[in-house]
């Protein structure tokens, strides 16, 4: 059955088998853009353009799994994710142990246009070319976004970029300020955007059904059972850094993808969600970790200052850990990574705790158990 949704820039009409869950999930979302987000002209008709490529994402993912047995029969198995806090070298992690072969990344231009699935070794370069040009006008936009974080058609995508094409991801609540939307994601949960994320993963395996899966996504944390609950085998590395550096870090993360779509765009409210946010999201965690929700083998706690001082040791460290190996290719691609992606390549990131309404030793005081656990 056809349906007709009106959203923020005029309407959209569609058909699709998960109609009311995905519905429920896309009016909230819509919902909270127009009356909380403050849109820019500009960033209405970005909005509307985003939710518009995600629909059809989403309807044209699911038809394909539906329409390939094969596709639908395939199984995720033991998946390794990167999570941890935000601002720990999450990203420059999974995109350097994604230069092995062994590994499969969805990669950025893959969530924006997905199907038909190539191989990994294969990329559709008349899509990656009108990825490359999506990304090069939001960087027009937002020129200062480099320096914060590692993004581009080629680049490996975090998970929520994934679930977004289920309008249940945290994603939504970074980009815009949509609080009521990201308060019903943390009470109803985001099984949706898991399940949309397994079935998405599905579709690119049949393609690459050899390879293993390497994914990525600090905001994990918040939702860290339901993961397991979809992906029950998963490994799991964790990611550190002192709190001080990780929540200024993505207040100014955040702060700077808003201030592109909203006439309103507060440091210090950005300051308080994002501490309020992480705290919750280490809480969440630390629940499952204590209680061998996820046993203490099938996870490894990494610290950002040993990745950082020696990212092909820390490599090495994981590697062993989980039994993996690494072949002399993969290990060369690495440090041509590594020398091709140098730290601060497009400038120093520079903000302020002060300047995000935050104050370091409170921020010490409020993760005081997290630092102390991990010597921070």
């Amino acid at each position: 059955m056809e349906r007709t949704f009106r959203n923020l820039s005029g309407q959209l009409q569609f058909s699709h088998p998960d109609e009311e869950p995905l519905l429920e999930a896309l009016q909230r979302l819509d919902r909270s853009l127009t009356s909380e987000a403050s849109l820019k002209p500009m960033g209405r008709l970005m909005a509307y353009a985003d939710l518009k490529r995600m629909l059809k994402n989403n309807f044209l993912v699911t038809r394909t799994v539906a329409n390939n047995p094969d596709m639908a029969a395939q199984t995720i198995r033991s998946p390794l994710f990167i999570v941890g806090m935000p601002r720990t070298g999450s990203s420059f992690l999974h995109n350097l142990m994604a230069c092995d072969r062994q590994w499969r990344a969805p990669m950025y231009w893959e969530t924006l246009y997905p199907c038909p699935p190539t191989p990994a070794d294969a990329p559709d370069p008349k899509r990656v070319r009108s990825a490359g040009r999506d990304f090069g006008l939001f960087h027009l936009m937002a020129p200062a976004y480099r320096k914060i974080y590692m993004y581009g058609a080629m680049k490996a995508a975090e998970c929520i970029a994934v679930m977004a094409m289920s309008f249940e991801s945290p994603r939504f609540g970074f980009t815009y300020r949509v609080p009521s939307y990201w308060n019903w994601i943390q009470e109803h949960g985001v099984k949706g955007g898991y399940a949309f994320e397994y079935r998405f993963l599905q579709m690119l395996q049949s393609a690459s059904p050899a390879l293993s899966w390497l994914l990525k996504a600090p905001a994990h944390m918040m939702h860290l059972r339901t993961l397991l609950e979809v992906f029950p085998d998963a490994r799991i590395v964790f990611t550190h850094r002192h709190p001080s550096e990780v929540i200024p870090s993505i207040a100014s993360n955040t702060w700077t993808l808003r201030r592109v779509f909203s006439h309103r765009s507060s440091k210090t409210e950005v300051g308080a969600e994002e501490l309020d946010r992480w705290l919750a999201g280490w809480q969440h965690t630390s629940s499952l970790r204590e209680n061998r929700r996820i046993q203490p083998d099938r996870y490894f706690d990494l610290l950002y200052r040993d990745l950082i001082s020696d990212p092909m040791a820390a490599v090495d460290t994981i590697y062993r850990y989980f039994g993996l190996t690494l072949d002399e290719d993969s290990r060369q691609a690495m440090h041509t990574f590594l020398t091709e992606n140098r730290r601060n390549r497009h400038g120093k990131h520079h903000y302020t705790a002060e300047e995000y309404g935050l104050d370091n030793q409170a921020l010490s005081h409020h993760f005081a158990d997290y630092i102390r656990q991990f010597s921070l």
